[in-house]
């Protein structure tokens, strides 16, 4: 005997509110049922849930086909989402000549990494070949991602006109880590330590004054990677600049080593030591 009759109707009809708020989320995504195929699929998942729990078998059988159907379009728009993506991403990447190679779920744009989880509906983006993490959750469509991927681009690239300059001040960073640590010049110094000093050499008065973040230019591991690649493919502005290889140890050791690329593919190689030759060495070259 029921002590409380009020008390099994309320579960009732609180059950009954979430299948239905669940079904009303359900038919308004499904409307766009392809953009929205991994949504749809958790929402599923929960309605099935709420099915088995609360309504009688006849018609427990009758939505499960309902849901059988809804299943099997919903894989085929999962389906679709991966060729439309692949398809317009690499119709984006080659407007801007950027080569797209890989298989999901690891895809190489040019000099970027991008980490696919279809499940989750977000990405990762890397630069070089996983070398250093750009952004995370990123929404899987092809315009945003490009537009990441352009954005980071122009952020980290230096002009070339700017390159000599560059080349002189990452000298004189060496110059002062050789005078600092006793080396004489040419000696093989660690390059994340001439960089450091380049960085510091970079900073505003303001920074001189309160050295507080607000105040601090960064400079990111990527941007100092991509400004190496470029000085290297200036002869001129890379006279008498010697990077060397770093050992197997040092690669997966940040504070000695940096990745710098080979190409604009995302082929590269971890270097752990630079040096300078002398200025007279350098102009008789």
């Amino acid at each position: 005997m029921i002590d409380n009759p009020i008390q099994p109707i309320e579960v009732l009809t609180r059950k009954s509110s979430k299948l239905l708020k669940a079904l009303r989320e359900y038919m308004k995504l499904n409307e766009n049922a392809t953009e929205n195929a991994y949504v749809l699929e958790k929402k599923i998942k929960n309605i099935s849930a709420l099915v088995e729990d609360l309504l009688p078998p006849d018609l427990q059988d009758s939505l499960r086909r309902w849901l059988t159907v809804q299943k099997q379009e919903i894989e085929k728009g999962k389906d679709e989402i991966k060729f439309q993506f692949g398809n317009r991403l690499r119709e984006l990447c080659k407007t801007g000549d950027i080569i797209v190679r890989g298989q999901y779920p690891l895809l190489r744009l040019g000099l970027y990494t991008l980490k696919l989880n279809f499940e989750l509906g977000e990405a990762m983006l890397y630069f070089g070949p996983e070398i250093e993490k750009i952004k995370t959750k990123i929404p899987i469509q092809a315009e945003v991602i490009y537009e990441i991927v352009l954005k980071h681009r122009r952020e980290i690239a230096t002009e070339s006109a700017e390159l000599v300059d560059v080349a002189r001040d990452i000298r004189t960073a060496y110059e002062r880590c050789a005078r600092r640590d006793g080396k004489p010049y040419g000696e093989k110094l660690l390059i994340t330590d001439v960089l450091k000093e380049y960085v510091f050499m970079k900073q505003s008065k303001k920074f001189a004054a309160d050295a507080c973040r607000q105040n601090f230019r960064e400079y990111p591991r990527a941007r100092m990677s991509f400004m190496l690649y470029q000085l290297r493919n200036n002869k001129n502005a890379s006279r008498g600049m010697h990077l060397h290889v770093a050992t197997f140890d040092a690669t997966v050791d940040k504070t000695k080593a940096l990745w710098v690329p080979e190409d604009e593919e995302g082929t590269g190689t971890h270097y752990e030591y630079i040096t300078f030759e002398s200025r007279d060495d350098s102009d008789a070259e």
